[in-house]
């Protein structure tokens, strides 16, 4: 009981200190209201020459040409196959050269890697 009637105050101090805070904007409102209409006239002229002005302007942006953009494309779709083409290349020259300690030169070698192959997949 003690527990709600606190936070009962808190409520009550929040909300009325939110209507001060407005009675005070609206006290500052009526009392700036003929300086802010000048100001917003001036303002507004402003910014319609600021507009026509960026309109003449060239946009910052240039599009890409349409092969530079098919080729960005190409790219970022194909990205993941060279990554895991290079990992499989650096796995196996790992592997069998230094795990396996095999030559350097016989990695690449198509005699190697079919050797292999049978050695896994012999009929038992």
């Amino acid at each position: 009981m003690n527990r709600e009637s606190h936070d009962g105050g808190r409520i009550a101090s929040g909300e009325r200190r939110r209507n001060e805070e407005a009675a005070q904007r609206s006290e500052w409102r009526t009392s700036a209201e003929p300086e802010a209409e000048a100001e917003a006239e001036v303002s507004a002229s402003q910014v319609t020459r600021k507009r026509t002005a960026a309109e003449k302007e060239e946009p910052a942006y240039k599009p890409l040409p349409l092969v530079v953009r098919m080729l960005l494309w190409v790219l970022r779709k194909s990205i993941v196959p060279i990554l895991l083409i290079l990992a499989l290349v650096g796995g196996a020259f790992i592997g069998y050269v230094m795990l396996g300690e095999g030559d350097r030169a016989d990695v690449w070698k198509w005699e190697t890697w079919r050797h292999l192959y049978d050695l896994i997949f012999m009929d038992s």
